[in-house]
């Protein structure tokens, strides 16, 4: 709701596409910017949502629920009194990992209801289908991220270790798709290196 609320004194100002296409083609690249257009609701939306507070708040929410299922638990020393009921580890453990689908469920129906709700309001109309395979598409995000955390902290019970691999991951993810984006990798193959000089003794 507050992103739309600014769409109306941006939509008409040129300078603001000027500058989009003025950064860096690597910077457009890394926060899937590259090709946006701010005048149109759905580029609106994709620079000022999907880019970056879209998936840094899913990623957020899925590796802090992760951390928290088996090594919060552990880091807590409450772990002793879950398995104190007639449960199996692995009946918690997936019931730790509904908790967070369910979550993670919740959180992208809002974030998809308030775009589709409040966005009229502003003038900022966008397509049902497209705001619901963009949602689908964070909460899956999310949740490759959470199910990192979760596994790592159920085979470790080390709460850094099932915080900081998936943070790491996602940082390492955002720059592969940035480069991929930019054809990077296209030109680091090996059909390409072939062509490369190479100096003999």
């Amino acid at each position: 709701m507050l992103y739309g609320s600014f769409w109306p004194s941006i939509k008409d100002q040129p300078s603001m596409s000027d500058f989009m296409n003025q950064m860096p083609e690597a910077m457009r690249s890394m926060f899937a910017m590259s090709g946006a257009d701010l005048s149109t609701p759905a580029g609106y939306a994709r620079v000022e949502l999907m880019s970056f507070i879209g998936p840094i708040l899913a990623i957020l929410y899925a590796v802090s629920a992760g951390n928290a299922a088996v090594a919060g638990e552990e880091d807590r020393h409450t772990m002793d009194l879950l398995l104190a009921n007639p449960i199996s580890r692995t009946r918690l453990v997936l019931d730790k990992l509904g908790a967070m689908i369910i979550g993670i469920l919740l959180i992208t129906a809002v974030a998809g209801a308030s775009l589709l709700l409040s966005g009229p309001v502003f003038g900022l109309s966008i397509a049902a289908g497209k705001a619901a395979a963009a949602m689908v598409h964070l909460g899956l995000l999310g949740l490759v991220f959470g199910a990192l955390a979760l596994a790592i902290g159920a085979t470790t019970g080390r709460t850094g270790a099932s915080r900081g691999v998936p943070a790491l991951v996602a940082v390492l993810a955002c720059m592969v798709n940035g480069l991929a984006s930019m054809g990077v990798l296209a030109r680091a193959t090996p059909e390409a290196l072939a062509v490369l000089p190479v100096r003999r003794p």
